[in-house]
């Protein structure tokens, strides 16, 4: 195996909806998505996308079909499956399935391996933080922009406090969700911090709608 080189009108409500009803792709509607080669070989199952520094997608982690980890003599660890990455450039399609460009065997040699890799699953889940560490919620997905396969936003559930203080209505689901632009985050440590105060935050999602 190979190794990785280094390298949102004044009308409309100013919440966004459940994230099962916006019409995007997120890092969690990726992860366990079937991976079929081009002459329709599984080849695995997607577990996740690993992140830089840029908010970059380099690499998708694939969780092998135990055949598939035998032909290619990849060892099975101690605990889960075998695993392996390939570059987004290796996808024909993304739909149901994520189509690659090329045929089971061949794959052999695109297969990477890499190990310390930051990826997604590993950052949803932490609280946002805010200017004076002001806790607007949890980061529910990342938002990702198919066309260069990078992070584009952030999708943060909004805690209710935070929404009552910003004035934002729950969904029905007892939820409320927000966008907010990677170029925001400050740092992501335990945390994920960003460079918006209450204010800022609201502005942001009230410009951010009157652009629907």
């Amino acid at each position: 195996m190979g190794t990785l080189s280094p390298r949102s009108h004044r009308d409309k409500p100013l919440y966004f909806q459940h994230p099962s009803c916006i019409q995007m792709l997120t890092c969690r509607q990726v992860v366990n998505k079937p991976i079929i080669t081009s002459d329709g070989r599984m080849l695995g199952k997607v577990a996740s996308a690993t992140l830089e520094e840029d908010w970059s997608i380099p690499l998708l982690s694939i969780l092998l079909e135990r055949n598939v980890a035998q032909t290619f003599k990849i060892r099975r660890p101690l605990l889960g499956s075998p695993k392996a990455f390939i570059e987004p450039r290796e996808v024909s399609a993304l739909s149901d399935n994520v189509i690659l460009k090329r045929g089971l065997e061949e794959m052999r040699d695109y297969l990477i391996d890499v190990g310390g890799a930051m990826e997604a699953n590993g950052v949803l889940g932490r609280k946002v933080l805010g200017e004076e560490e002001y806790y607007f919620g949890d980061l529910q997905d990342l938002i990702i922009d198919q066309a260069r396969w990078r992070i584009s936003q952030l999708l943060v559930e909004v805690r209710k406090k935070a929404a009552d203080d910003m004035g934002f209505p729950m969904t029905l689901f007892g939820t409320c969700h927000a966008k907010v632009p990677v170029k925001r985050v400050k740092a992501v440590t335990n945390s994920v911090l960003i460079s918006l105060d209450p204010q800022g935050f609201k502005e942001y999602v009230v410009k951010e709608r009157s652009r629907d």
